[in-house]
């Protein structure tokens, strides 16, 4: 009889999309361990060939209805190169302020609704209601306007389509934005005191080892969701371009998503890997928040993306102002670009709430020819299952834990890195295995 034992957790919760975690011990070591993806492939980027530009982009924020706002803009940032497209400054900081919503909304989600109550020990929020009322409604009144700009924005809360391949179909209305400018400032207060509830919890360390971190750099000297630059850790610049090229998609055995590496190494992306190589950028109480959290451990420990989000969120509403701002002293609004039939391939990439977002597209006589659509969370696979692996050598080896405890451990390991799984899962060759 082989002297091995399993332990498994089949569909983990409070994650998005259906993973699991297999540990196999013997002889009291840990062999192996996976994060399974089972779930069925999507095919978006077959589903878009011979589609014009505008109908490729209401057709691939239908990928997630959590970070559709991410998928339309990096497809539009795509399609804008392709066709040669110049936007107005105008444009951009519209286009910035949807993305913020959508920061929000995500973010608040996540870290109230499912990641607060593994720190608390509740298995939900619903659980937490009774002793924790005021921690549950914060989320709530955060996500429901994180849900209100986008849905102002965009058209619709989900799936607008009002943002397109060369500006708006409708630009906002002054009074849109100073409603949009006053909810956001009247929020500050509850997020920053969000950063105060997450920097003082207790962040286990069975998980904790150095990785490589990797966000976009933006345009300017600030701190932001988008550019055509790849800043990494390890001190290396890429173009986007040269980015997508150099990471290396694979695909595994027991996982129905493609995983990334960059130089054979796993790497993070995501509101941690931005705070770790952006953070000094921020300004505000959004600034005071990372200088009162940030320490080393952020560089090891995957449980303080969640503090990372945290601190985003009050960013984002900072800016949500400051846009808005901006934008009531528009005097002339932007018309819709025209588009013309032509061809070429190009990449966006915007900073999706899980991390960096790669569109890429060529188009041949106006229609798409070929995409290739590279996801936050299949680039954060490879660096997960790592850390869950140091996590399974530290709580297999305590005998004062208990299995349940470890499981639970391991869980709080998978949802900290707040995975969208469904948008993960793209078109596989079953023969490259």
């Amino acid at each position: 009889m082989k002297d091995f034992k399993v332990i498994r957790v089949d569909s983990v919760t409070r994650v998005e999309g259906h993973g699991n975690i297999y540990v196999r011990l013997s002889k009291g070591k840990v062999r192996d361990v996976l994060f399974e993806i089972p779930e069925g492939v999507r095919l978006f980027e077959t589903l878009v060939l011979g589609k014009e530009a505008r109908e490729v982009v209401n057709i691939v924020p239908r990928i997630c209805a959590i970070c559709n706002i991410s998928h339309r803009y990096a497809a539009i940032r795509a399609l804008e190169k392709i066709f040669d497209l110049k936007v107005s400054s105008e444009v951009i900081l519209l286009r910035n302020l949807m993305h913020y919503g959508e920061m929000i909304e995500s973010h608040s989600l996540h870290l109230f609704f499912l990641t607060l109550p593994d720190f608390l020990g509740y298995p939900d929020a619903i659980a937490m209601v009774e002793k924790y009322p005021e921690e549950v409604n914060t989320g709530l009144r955060l996500k429901k306007f994180g849900n209100y700009v986008m849905e102002t924005i965009a058209g619709r809360m989900i799936h607008g389509e009002n943002p397109t391949v060369g500006g708006f179909g409708r630009f906002l209305t002054k009074e849109e934005l100073q409603s949009l400018r006053d909810n956001a400032e009247k929020l500050i207060p509850e997020a920053i005191k969000t950063t105060e509830l997450f920097r003082n919890l207790h962040y286990s360390t069975y998980a904790e080892e150095g990785m490589l971190f990797a966000c976009l750099k933006p345009p300017t000297d600030t701190y932001g969701f988008w550019g055509d630059e790849v800043m990494i850790s390890n001190g290396d610049d890429r173009t986007i371009e040269e980015f997508r090229v150099l990471i290396k998609e694979k695909v595994y055995p027991h996982s129905t998503a493609k995983r990334t590496l960059y130089k054979d190494r796993p790497y993070i992306v995501g509101a941690v890997a931005r705070m770790n190589l952006l953070g000094e950028r921020l300004h505000g109480a959004a600034r005071e928040a990372f200088q009162h959290s940030y320490s080393l451990s952020w560089i090891r420990n995957p449980l303080y993306n969640n503090l990372a989000q945290a601190i985003e969120i009050v960013f984002a509403l900072e800016e949500i102002v400051k846009t808005a701002e901006r934008l009531l002293k528009v005097k002339r609004i932007p018309n819709l670009l025209p588009i013309k039939r032509g061809e070429g391939k190009g990449v966006g990439a915007v900073e999706a709430p899980r991390g960096t977002l790669f569109h890429y597209y060529e188009f041949n006589e106006g229609v798409c020819t070929k995409a290739d659509l590279i996801i936050p969370t299949a680039q954060n696979y490879n660096a997960l299952e790592r850390h869950l692996r140091v996590a399974a050598e530290n709580l297999f080896s305590n005998s004062a834990l208990s299995p349940d405890k470890a499981k639970l451990e391991l869980e709080a390991i998978v949802r900290a890195y707040d995975p969208c799984i469904s948008c993960s899962c793209h078109i596989v060759n079953l023969a490259s295995k």
